[in-house]
This record gives structure tokens, C-alpha cells and sequence, in this order.
């Protein structure tokens, strides 16, 4: 059985770290102290859900997204990349992401 603390706190670490982002940046902004950042990614802590959409919030993901834990572990590199790609889209023009679409459409056909 999953201990859902733990994979909560894990995905948590996997977005931080796949957003090239530390403990205490991600505390930072989110308004709360470090050591009880550092208890949520080690599975210690219950996390309220005002918690949880400040914190997709300072990652600049979905709420949903932070419980994306039933990956395996060959995926969770391809997912980390695909965090990273989203985040560069989220603040593109419209002309870079007609471009980049066209592009795709190109390479995936």
C-alpha cells in the first residue's frame, strides 16, 4: 500500500527539482518556513489543501499535477522534462507557439 504522504512528498520534490528549484526557494515563495517545506517532501506532514494549491502555484503547475505519484520509475524523467517544456509554453508569445506547433506537426508526422 502507498503511503500517500511519501508520494505526495516525493512528486512535490520531483516538480521542485525538475523546475531547477531548491527547498528554500520554493518555501520562499510560498510563504512558508523551510524546515516544514523539507517535512512535506519527506512524507511527514498533512498537508492542508490551501498548502497544496500554494504550492502547485509557486511550481507553476495545476493542483492535479501533484498527484501524478502513480508513475513508474522509468517515466518519471520523461515527466520531468514534459514539467519543464509546459513551463517554457506557459509564457510564450502566440507567434512562438504557432511556430513551434508547425514544427512538431512536422517532426511527429
Amino acid at each position: 500500500m502507498v503511503n500517500i504522504y511519501k508520494a505526495f512528498g516525493e512528486r512535490l520534490r520531483s516538480i521542485r527539482k525538475a523546475k531547477g528549484l531548491t527547498q528554500e526557494e520554493v518555501a520562499e515563495r510560498g510563504g512558508i518556513n523551510p524546515k516544514y517545506y523539507g517535512a512535506i517532501e519527506r512524507g511527514q506532514i498533512n498537508v492542508t489543501l490551501k498548502t497544496m494549491d500554494n504550492l502547485a502555484s509557486v511550481l507553476g503547475v495545476k493542483l492535479g499535477e501533484l498527484f501524478s505519484f502513480d508513475l513508474l520509475p522509468n517515466e518519471k524523467e520523461k515527466e520531468e522534462v514534459m514539467i519543464n517544456i509546459i513551463s517554457l509554453l506557459r509564457h510564450a508569445s502566440k507567434d512562438k507557439l504557432r511556430r513551434l506547433n508547425l514544427f512538431l506537426l512536422k517532426v511527429f508526422r
